[in-house]
């Protein structure tokens, strides 16, 4: 874990079957191992509820915050 606090944000599409089609890394190093760990374990996870438009699914994008702490806590939060 990092001396320091490090924020990853990761923007991923959820389709209307609850799938997700993209992951892309918004902010963080894409090139550390928890970068990349991080982004191979939101593409796995699932299912998510999708949007809802109309009273029907949609697929919408929503973004990722992941936080680590030092003495290893790691905070995940989601939103649009």
């Amino acid at each position: 874990m990092p001396d320091s606090t490090t924020v990853y944000i990761f923007r991923m599409l959820v389709a209307r079957d609850s799938s997700i089609s993209t992951v892309k890394m918004v902010e963080g190093d894409s090139a550390s191992l928890a970068g990349r760990v991080l982004m191979d374990e939101l593409k796995r996870s699932g299912p998510w509820i999708p949007a809802q438009q109309g009273g029907r699914p949609a697929k919408a994008y929503m973004k990722v915050y992941v936080r680590l702490e030092p003495k290893s806590k790691l905070v995940v939060e989601y939103g649009e």
